[in-house]
């Protein structure tokens, strides 16, 4: 009997023992998010408040919906900054992985990163935020309709935002008749904004600015031939080089409308463009979306919605200009 209930005994200790491991053996596993933002280190992504604004603006929003690093998720990030070959190796690993979504981004140009990731894998769910034409790009079928394992937010706010910028540096400066514009990504473009100055009578010097030496060739002859102003517009490449676009401006004294604000608060005149913080917090929804089970093709490509003005009275004041009544009442923020 004594031997009996020692065999009882040693079981139960057993079955007791066992039991975490079994339970632990049968949690779910959590979904992997890889957050991959090209153009951009490890150290900018990290932490429940990321350095980078628009990691951080990503990652908020996850939380807002409900998903936590570590409880509800469990968010991957990557940031291999200007290395494609990283972001390559990267992305390979992950697609032979069981990702449930990777969200896409880049500092330089909004699709490049999800253009590789999408070489990489046609299975797993690629979300991007950027990039003004991801048809062109390949990505996806339609905006309507992506009809692949790709959708996103894209930045392109369509010709209109082209007349606006015209039009907002005409209010700041009056006098102006000869301006120099920063980048003309196609020839419907360069032929829209060629109009747009025309109806504004302004002289216009456009420039196709897609690599550091067009840039500086842009600045020679924005000097040499004596624009007043300058224009820039929507592009990936233009925003990585905003400090190198306000360092000229200011030691040339001259007045700059920038696509991003980012650019105003580094000293900038002013800035009108697309809220880039607002299309990464779009992205999270899409992750979320897909977590819950939506397909990447039954989702449509989205445009922006969000624009902002910003002004820089520092800048003005720096430049010897009067900022019109008129343009700080459109401001949505005024640096003073």
């Amino acid at each position: 009997m004594a031997d009996i209930r020692r065999r009882q005994l040693m079981l139960a200790t057993a079955a007791a023992l066992a039991t975490p491991h079994a339970a632990r053996a049968q949690a779910p596993t959590l979904p992997v998010v890889a957050y991959v933002f090209g153009g951009r280190s490890d150290a900018e992504l990290a932490g429940p408040d990321p350095k980078h604004p628009h990691a951080r603006a990503f990652v908020h929003r996850l939380r807002e919906l409900g998903r936590e690093d570590g409880r509800t998720m469990k968010l991957e990030r990557y940031g291999p900054g200007n290395d494609a070959e990283q972001a390559q190796r990267i992305l390979a690993d992950l697609a032979t992985r069981n990702v449930a979504v990777i969200f896409a981004a880049s500092a330089v140009r909004g699709t490049l990163v999800a253009i590789m990731a999408m070489k990489q894998t046609r299975s797993v769910p690629i979300v991007f935020a950027g990039g003004s034409d991801p048809v062109a790009a390949g990505l996806v079928a339609s905006l309507a309709r992506p009809g692949g394992n790709v959708t996103g937010i894209t930045t392109d706010a369509g010709p209109q935002i082209i007349g606006k910028r015209l039009q907002l540096l005409k209010e700041l400066l009056p006098g102006v008749t000869k301006i120099a514009y920063l980048g003309t990504p196609s020839p419907t473009y360069r032929e829209i904004i060629r109009e747009a100055a025309a109806q504004l009578r302004l002289d216009l010097i456009a420039f196709e600015v897609d690599g550091a030496k067009k840039l500086d060739e842009a600045f020679a002859r924005t000097a040499s031939e004596g624009a007043q102003a300058m224009v820039v517009a929507t592009l990936g490449f233009l925003y990585a080089q905003s400090p190198r676009i306000v360092a000229f401006a200011a030691e040339r004294r001259l007045p700059v409308l920038y696509a991003f604000p980012e650019a105003v608060d580094a000293g900038g005149l002013a800035a009108y463009g697309i809220d880039i913080l607002d299309l990464n917090r779009r992205a999270a929804d899409y992750v979320d979306k897909i977590l819950r089970g939506a397909k990447p093709a039954d989702l449509p490509v989205e445009l922006p919605r969000k624009f902002e003005l910003v002004v820089n009275l520092k800048a003005a004041k720096a430049l010897g200009l009067k900022v019109p009544q008129s343009v700080l009442l459109q401001a949505d923020r005024v640096i003073e």
